[in-house]
């Protein structure tokens, strides 16, 4: 008997068995990959945009601790105004987390501000404290304060909820000295915001 040739391959099969091992070895550096990326936290989800916080809560930013109480429309006379001012007024519970002194309206506003749209940033224009009942600009360490920042409405408008943003206070060497200081900028990261509704007045 003699041996058979060997059986030869349909020339149509060839090009898809190519096409099938190219596809495998694309699906298969695919998933290392992915592999790869999720061992290195690639794929965890991040956090979108700042917490949100309800009123009440309390929030950290770094230097402050704030619970937001309440909001209110109501006339603000700031300390060279000739006249009250239609005003946005929000009341906060204000612990100061450091070591130092740090004051109302300096430390304070520089760290916050209101949010009218999404984008749009204004920072308060008066901030004003009371400890114990009597008025103070300062807040000492570990001692609670009650704060009204303050921002000025066009005249009859009255907002039934307003946003704050707190931004990220950072605790390091300054720019040009080595001590340890806190730090806050306008372009600061926000830490978290709070929609608080506003009282009808």
């Amino acid at each position: 008997m003699e041996p058979q040739p060997p059986a030869t391959e349909n020339p149509e099969q060839a090009p898809r068995r190519r096409k099938l091992l190219i596809a495998a070895a694309i699906v298969g550096g695919l998933c290392l990959v992915i592999a790869v990326i999720g061992v290195f936290g690639g794929l965890k989800a991040k956090p979108s945009g700042a917490t949100q916080v309800k009123p009440g809560e309390t929030l950290d930013q770094g230097r402050f601790t704030v619970t937001v109480l309440s909001a209110r429309v109501g006339d603000v006379k700031g300390p060279l105004d000739s006249k009250a001012k239609h005003s946005l007024i929000v009341r906060m519970r204000v612990t100061n987390n450091g070591t130092d002194t740090a004051s109302l309206d300096g430390d304070l506003k520089i760290g916050m501000t209101g949010v009218p749209k999404p984008g749009k940033h204004l920072d308060p224009a008066e901030v004003t404290g009371l400890a114990n009942g009597s008025p103070t600009t300062l807040v000492q360490p570990g001692l609670p304060v009650e704060a009204d920042a303050s921002w000025e409405l066009s005249p009859g408008s009255a907002p039934t909820q307003a946003v704050i943003a707190f931004r990220k206070w950072e605790h390091g060497a300054g720019f040009s000295d080595p001590q340890i200081v806190w730090k806050v900028f306008s372009g600061s990261a926000i830490a978290a915001t709070v929609t608080v509704p506003v009282a009808a007045s």
